[in-house]
């Protein structure tokens, strides 16, 4: 699936793949035809999901690929997750493997419920998989009811994981395993469990009748204990937002009342009710997605005042909040606060919002009204040059910000590896036999006497074998005993050193690439990182002078919101504070990149001096360079963009940004003295009204000539590029 494209160009290509005009796509989807045109050129979202359901509906598509869901994940969690989408593959379809003891499956499972609301989609595709496979093992052999709820807890947590990866087809597959684990117990409750998470992968998938009726076939149960009220109180809810979705907005209100009403009667925890979140709070967060998506957005707001106020601690349901209310203050048209909701939805669960459609689609709309085609002065060497556009601006600010990014990621993935060496760099210390003679007694003969357990050979077996064969541990034709000084290999069975194994094992175990060997004076690591440093804080610094350049009183085309920049002695000022933080942070990184790059000359095999003069500086350039990062943040979340200013600062030079295009207009009637004649116009004031121009193009012409919106090039299609880029 090609990522790259938007949910509108989709719209239509697979428009024309059906051979539907504008007029008949619309109606069958129920917009109309200016909307519809809108949503294909970008200019609108799909910001709902009954609106994707309706134009899926309309050109017999399926919604997934309207949206061109799998998204692909970047940079290191892109490993991480691919791996495990493919793990849990297997893991449902071959749960063969290891077994692991029944109290250490319980402790996963137990902390499984915190885990999947942290929403880290990373950390679960690292345990969720191998979970999988442990509790289906468990099932199989013990026949439980303990074993078999395990299972289905473990495939439920399988099935949202692939549903946020938009792994739709792996969702259901895990759906129905879980179906299966819990059909074992025949519990009412565990099965009406089954039927919301069901629900919830049919609906991802875009069968959202089939998912409604699931959910409403399962909430009929009766009642009676704790689990059965939250199974149907949760399926109440899914079949609430299914319904929305479909458009029918009252009866999904009556569902959500009715699960309210069920969630006020759970008087003491439950299993269901903890992975499900079952409770009066999420039953408010579908009150507010509900009343967004029958685009009732003050009523949206309102119902979800005390959670925005005061949040829960549950990041994935807070992150659906936040969405909700970003959506709501966008169709108010309130744009400001819409962008704060999407950050604060990605700062609860960041993979998970940059990987929903809904977001994105909003986002992108949000991002082409947010000043991104408003005509600026473009500046060489600081006067104005041509026109540009704002968004070109930016679009150049996130190009250097995202390579930075790259950089530094790909240095954390590959460079910063574990260091475990040794005094010297050889881990003999490490080695079973090198051990033992570090502690035997001095004057002890090397050898021991003939018939006694050899250090590294098994009790019983004689310490000296026969003349001309070779110790158990030793190939034929080598001598028994090595001469005086000779390096042991003591290799384990199968050939691997002992060394490198426990190298392995300790980069496995604190998260790092293992390095091919120690580094202790072979500095390029350091190095590295200390470029990848510099030159993030080299890419902040940039942004940064802009910044302050452009928020010069003489300038006035940006400006910090917000109380702070205030001046002790002069009331009108307002500095742009953050911004000037993070140029001052981000220029002390150059001097502390050249003194680690100086300090490279490692002597021998432990340095005496330079790897000490590491310590101070790496410190510093990563508190400056997180300095640094962290005010640049803080000044482009409360920037102000002044498009009208930028626009009289254009006006300034009364033409003069359009004196090029001017001259090749002229350059048909004048030939070679278009550009001298332009040039003397410009000396003598304003282009727009000087004789020796408008005696060649007309005042219609001449105002076309001199429009800088119209001359921006490729400012459109080079935004567009550097967004797809930093998207991948």
């Amino acid at each position: 699936m090609n990522n790259d494209e938007g949910i509108g160009t989709r719209i239509r290509r697979y428009r024309h793949y059906r051979g539907l005009s504008l007029d008949q796509a619309a109606g069958l989807a129920g917009i109309s035809k200016p909307y519809l045109s809108r949503l294909e050129r970008g200019e609108r979202s799909a910001d709902s999901r009954s609106l994707l359901n309706r134009i899926s509906s309309a050109l017999q598509v399926p919604v997934p690929d309207l949206t061109g869901q799998p998204y692909a994940v970047r940079g290191r969690a892109l490993t991480d997750t691919q791996a495990g989408v493919n793990e849990t593959r297997l893991a449902l379809l071959d749960p063969s493997g290891p077994p692991r003891s029944e109290q250490e499956i319980a402790s996963v499972v137990d902390g499984l419920d915190l885990l999947m609301n942290s929403c880290d989609l990373v950390r679960q595709a690292r345990v969720i998989p191998d979970l999988v496979r442990w509790t289906q093992q468990s099932a199989l052999t013990l026949g439980t009811t303990a074993a078999y709820e395990r299972a289905a807890v473990a495939c439920y947590a399988a099935m949202f994981l692939m549903r946020n990866l938009g792994e739709f087809d792996l969702a259901w597959m895990a759906a129905e395993q879980m179906r299966a684990a819990a059909e074992k117990i025949g519990d009412p409750a565990t099965l009406g469990f089954v039927a919301y998470a069901q629900a919830h992968a049919l609906a991802a998938a875009g069968a959202l009748r089939r998912a409604q009726a699931v959910a409403l076939a399962a909430q009929a149960m009766h009642a009676a204990g704790t689990e059965e009220l939250a199974a149907r109180g949760s399926c109440l809810l899914v079949a609430a937002s299914t319904s929305a979705t479909l458009g029918d907005v009252d009866d999904a209100r009556t569902m959500v009342t009715d699960a309210g009403q069920l969630a006020e009667r759970l008087d003491k925890p439950a299993l269901i009710a903890r992975h499900a979140s079952f409770a009066t709070w999420n039953v408010t967060m579908h009150r507010v997605s509900i009343e967004v998506e029958g685009g009732n957005p003050a009523a949206a707001l309102d119902a979800a005042q005390p959670l925005t106020e005061q949040p829960v601690h549950h990041h994935e349901r807070m992150s659906y909040l936040w969405v909700d209310v970003g959506r709501a203050f966008k169709q108010l048209d309130r744009r400001p606060e819409a962008i704060e909701a999407f950050r604060r939805a990605e700062r609860s669960a960041p993979l998970r919002v940059r990987l929903s459609p809904v977001v994105r689609s909003n986002v992108r709309e949000l991002l082409d009204k947010s000043h991104r085609r408003a005509a600026s002065a473009g500046r060489t060497l600081l006067q104005q040059a041509l026109p540009t556009t704002f968004g070109l601006i930016a679009a150049g600010w996130l190009a250097g910000l995202d390579s930075a990014r790259r950089r530094l990621a790909e240095v954390g993935e590959h460079r910063l590896a574990a260091q475990l060496g040794g005094a010297a760099g050889t881990l003999a210390a490490y080695h079973p036999a090198s051990a033992a003679s570090a502690h035997q007694p001095a004057g002890t003969a090397a050898h021991q006497p003939a018939g006694a357990p050899s250090t590294h050979q098994p009790a019983g077996t004689a310490a000296h074998q026969p003349a001309g064969t070779a110790p158990a541990h030793q190939p034929a034709g080598t001598a028994a005993h090595q001469p005086a000084g000779a390096a042991s290999t003591h290799r384990p069975a199968g050939g691997a050193d002992i060394g490198l194994r426990l190298l392995a094992a300790f980069s496995a175990e604190v998260g790092l690439a293992e390095p091919d060997l120690p580094w202790h004076t072979e500095r390029t690591r350091i190095a590295d990182l200390a470029g990848a440093l510099g030159a993030a804080a080299g890419a902040i610094a940039k942004v940064a002078r802009d910044l302050t350049l452009l928020a010069q009183t003489e300038v006035g085309e940006v400006a910090e919101g917000g109380d702070g920049g205030g001046s002790s002695t002069l009331p009108h000022k307002h500095n742009p504070i953050a911004a000037i933080s993070a140029a001052a942070a981000a220029t002390q990184a150059p001097g502390l990149v050249a003194t680690l790059l100086t300090a490279m000359a490692h002597e021998h095999q432990r340095a005496a001096g330079n790897w000490h003069a590491e310590w101070q500086p790496l410190r510093a350039l990563l508190t400056s360079t997180g300095s640094a990062a962290h005010q640049l943040r803080r000044s482009l979340q409360n920037l102000r963009v002044d498009a009208g200013r930028m626009r009289a600062n254009l006006d300034l030079t009364h033409g003069a940004l359009l004196a090029e295009r001017v001259a090749g207009a002229l350059r048909p009637a004048l030939g070679a003295e278009a550009h001298a004649v332009v040039r003397a116009a410009l000396a003598r004031g304003d282009l727009s009204a000087d004789p020796a121009i408008t005696a060649h193009l007309s005042p219609a012409r001449l105002a076309e000539l001199l429009a800088p919106e119209t001359y921006v090039g490729s400012a459109d299609a080079l935004i567009d590029r550097a967004l797809r880029a930093a998207g991948r």
